[in-house]
This record gives C-alpha cells, sequence and structure tokens, in this order.
C-alpha cells in the first residue's frame, strides 16, 4: 500500500500559506483556495489562492496559480505577485517557494495596502455619517 501524506498535496499547503499570509492582519483580509473543474485533456488539477476583502465590495486578488498532474509533482506555479512562472518538484520546493513570496517587499506592499484602503475606507465612513 502506498503511504499517503495529506501534508504534501499542493492543496493543504496553499491552505497552511494562505492562512501564514492573512494570521495577522487587522482589518481581516481573508484568503480563499479554490480547485478549479478539471477539464483540461491532460488531466491535471488547477488550484488558486486568492486575497479577499469583504470590506472592499468582495475584493480579490489573485496571489497564484498552480497547476499539478494526479501524482502532485512537479508542478507549475504562477505568482501573480511578480509574473514569474516556477517548475517544482517536490514539496520542499513548494513550501520554499511560499515563504519566498510571503516575505517578500512586493508580498507585504499588497497586504499594508490592503490595509490601508480598509481603514481608509471606515475613516471615510465615519466622516460622512
Amino acid at each position: 500500500m502506498i503511504a499517503i501524506n495529506l501534508q504534501e498535496t499542493p492543496i493543504f499547503v496553499l491552505h497552511i500559506f494562505g492562512s501564514e499570509v492573512v494570521k495577522n492582519s487587522e482589518p481581516k483580509i481573508q484568503f480563499v483556495v479554490e480547485q478549479l473543474p478539471t477539464i483540461a485533456l491532460d488531466g491535471k488539477f488547477h488550484l488558486t489562492l486568492d486575497l479577499f476583502v469583504p470590506e472592499l465590495n468582495g475584493y480579490k486578488f489573485r496571489l497564484l496559480s498552480i497547476e499539478h498532474p494526479p501524482s502532485l509533482y512537479p508542478l507549475s506555479m504562477v505568482e501573480n505577485v511578480d509574473g514569474k512562472t516556477h517548475q517544482i518538484t517536490n514539496v520542499n520546493g513548494l513550501r520554499t517557494r511560499f515563504k519566498l513570496l510571503l516575505h517578500s517587499q512586493t508580498m507585504q506592499a499588497i497586504v499594508a495596502g490592503l490595509m490601508a484602503q480598509m481603514l481608509a475606507v471606515r475613516q471615510l465612513k465615519n466622516v460622512t455619517q
């Protein structure tokens, strides 16, 4: 029997990564991991990770997209933050790539910008009431 480690699946790693991105955001930024319908002839799974801000009229920002075969690896990841595509051969490579993205200046600027936008909207609502 084949040993299965759920923590090595791309969808599990995306959930862990997503929770790290938004864990300290106040006001609240959420993340959404979505598995898109598989319609490709190659049978690959297609996953996305979006930042979601309900307070900004449901604003969504796609952080990245992943496509992987049923065997999980190797996979292809497109980071929408910088437009780069990465070929990743195993779960350790995926975790490393996420950590680099999470701690990048661009990622920090995106989260800070969303939080500032939410606070500005709140402030304007208070002023106009």
